[in-house]
């Protein structure tokens, strides 16, 4: 009753959230793509962290590159990782920057190290948690008369089949 095993598919996991998979959809060059269920998150061509794939991933680089002026240490905040491309293509660009990506699913995390070569102990910093929960930690923090945490740059790349997820 199962399916055969497909050559193509290198990382493959239920999470709690959904089902995350890495499917090689080319050999030359070794292109990739990060599946979340039936959706599309991220492609990525192994060792080539500057290349973007995605049209909005494109726009969202042409805007920093365009904004961020002479600014050599931009901070930027992703919500969603989409296997984690921008944000290792941002870090190339502006290896001293402060690059966080909020990614609620681990599972994401390790398919992207597994597959798309995110290192382990990589400067990008990671913070397993839901979008709205974090920004509303920052927003809280703030109110309190903290000191909340200002971001040059935040990318909303969080999805779940096509809408915002809750």
């Amino acid at each position: 009753l199962r399916e055969r095993p497909d050559p193509n598919v290198l990382y493959s996991d239920e999470t709690p959230f959904c089902r995350v998979a890495v499917r090689r959809i080319s050999w030359r060059p070794d292109r990739r793509v990060l599946m979340q269920n039936r959706l599309e998150r991220g492609e990525a061509v192994t060792g080539d962290a500057a290349g973007l794939s995605y049209f909005h991933t494109r726009i969202f680089a042409a805007l920093t590159h365009g904004l961020a002026g002479d600014r050599k240490k931009p901070s930027m905040l992703l919500l969603g990782s989409g296997g984690y491309t921008l944000a290792r293509h941002l870090r190339v660009l502006w290896p001293d920057s402060l690059v966080e990506v909020v990614e609620p699913d681990s599972g994401v995390t390790a398919a992207a190290r597994m597959a798309f070569g995110l290192e382990r102990n990589t400067a990008i910093r990671t913070i397993h948690a839901g979008a709205r929960d974090y920004v509303s930690r920052l927003l809280r923090q703030e109110r309190a008369g903290g000191a909340a945490k200002r971001y040059d740059f935040i990318y909303a790349d969080a999805m779940n089949d096509g809408s915002m997820p809750v």
